[in-house]
């Protein structure tokens, strides 16, 4: 999901940052952290950091002291000594012993750098750092156009950091093994290819095992490889996910879409406002998106977006269900429901019994 070609902007991102993270997306694909020749530092550089001054000189409430205490706090966030975040990114003393770090002139980065900040720092890092930026500002309400094309603009740019965080090369050399990328993680479902579980070190098939050595699959998982090594016969599971392919794909780009904006709005892009509104509630319920993960588990976020979307499918949690419970936890009940859809109320009922107890997210919104 990380070499989609497009990185997500926010409505009211400011034009100049707006088109210089679309000209980045376009140009990325080959370009990644591990790559020498192409390096996605350089491509930063070249099509980001002129932009990200641009926007610096636009908004002069951003200021150098702004973006040096927006550091600090992202030093504080890091370290966690005697301090916490609240709900609000706002840093809250927990201890005597908390304090601002006391850093010189010489230990800030160059904040007129992005692509230096995440070469030096890490692609992490410089999403807090930007984080901070807008809770930094003194000036800042959040209310006026200014306000709001400011946030709109440092919130791509933190999808951008996510983005690059996540970017893989192209070719990645194991050895004298030279696999692709997109052979990582099995195209129907969350588990690694039978090659990329070889080159971690899992252990290898249990069948045929003498055999298989040289029959390892770079597009499929032990469950979801079409043939067993050395049999003509298609397996069911290999039959039954290739079949449905089309619907797991699309519950992919939505939960991927959904993990890119937060949990405040709905972003899916279903077509369907009470489909958006579902994929929503799951993300925020599964915590599947990118701003409430950990730093250390931005990695396990594409295989559990990738988990997700394969259960909606094999559960089959269609459109129809899915609208009918976002209805539903919106406060209407069957009979409003089965009158707005129009449909008999029977047909709401026989919907929701088919629905295993964890996605019914009205009845968990109403727990909660």
């Amino acid at each position: 999901m990380a070499d989609a070609t497009s990185i997500t902007t926010w409505p009211g991102c400011d034009p100049q940052v707006a088109e210089a993270i679309a000209a980045f997306s376009r140009a990325w694909g080959p370009y990644s952290a591990q790559s020498r020749r192409y390096s996605i530092f350089r491509l930063l550089k070249e099509k980001i950091d002129p932009a990200w001054q641009g926007l610096l000189a636009r908004f002069p409430m951003v200021t150098g002291s702004v973006l040096k205490t927006a550091w600090v706090r992202y030093e504080l966030f890091r370290s966690r000594a005697g301090t916490r975040v609240d709900s609000d990114g706002n840093l809250i003393e927990t201890s005597d012993k908390a304090h601002s770090p006391a850093l010189s002139d010489g230990e800030f980065p160059d904040f007129k750098s992005l692509s230096l900040i995440g070469q030096q720092y890490g692609f992490n890092a410089l999403d807090r750092f930007i984080y901070f930026v807008i809770r930094s500002t003194p000036a800042y309400d959040g209310t006026t156009a200014s306000d709001i094309m400011l946030t709109a603009s440092l919130d791509s740019l933190r999808n951008l950091a996510l983005a690059c965080r996540a970017k893989k090369p192209k070719r990645e050399y194991h050895g004298k093994v030279n696999t692709l990328r997109g052979a990582e993680i099995c195209r129907l479902c969350d588990q690694a290819t039978e090659l990329s579980a070889h080159l971690a070190g899992n252990a290898w098939p249990e069948e045929d095992i003498d055999d298989q050595r040289l029959r390892l699959s770079s597009l499929y998982c032990c469950k979801h490889k079409p043939k067993k090594a050395f049999s003509d016969a298609v397996r069911a599971d290999y039959l039954r996910a290739k079949r449905n392919q089309g619907a797991f794909d699309q519950e992919l780009e939505r939960l991927d879409r959904q993990s890119w904006a937060g949990t405040a709005a709905a972003y899916a892009k279903s077509g369907n406002p009470a489909v958006d509104e579902y994929i929503r509630l799951l993300s925020a319920h599964r915590s599947l998106t990118y701003e409430q993960q950990p730093s250390d588990r931005l990695d396990t976020l594409e295989t559990r977006l990738r988990w997700e979307a394969r259960m909606l499918v094999d559960r089959r949690i269609s459109d129809r269900k899915k609208e009918i419970i976002a209805l539903l936890s919106s406060g209407m009940n069957q009979s409003e429901v089965a009158r707005q859809l129009g449909i008999e109320r029977q047909a709401i009922s026989k919907a929701l019994h088919s629905v295993p107890q964890e996605y019914r997210l009205d009845r968990l919104s109403n727990a909660s």
